[in-house]
């Protein structure tokens, strides 16, 4: 099996502005979805409705959760059911 198949080079892909303060770069494969995203300050504060998981590269982030707030910083993983 080519492992290279299964290798995402987030070079070749063209950044997108889903939304003011967000941008981000998209890989498919079938259902699934991978996305190298990159927030800013002006980001405008918004909910998705579906689940998420990732790694933070560099900085911190903050998230408002029903319940209580996260703070995650590089190295951090973070999972919002």
């Amino acid at each position: 099996m080519d492992m290279l198949q299964y290798k995402i080079d987030f070079d070749q892909p063209a950044w997108e502005t889903p939304i003011k303060g967000v941008r981000c770069k998209s890989a498919r494969y079938g259902d699934k979805q991978l996305r190298l995203i990159e927030y800013t300050q002006n980001m405008s504060p918004h909910w998705c409705s579906k689940g998420h998981c990732g790694l933070i590269l560099e900085g911190e982030i903050e998230i408002a959760f029903k319940s209580t707030t996260g703070q995650y910083k590089a190295g951090d993983g973070v999972l919002i059911p």
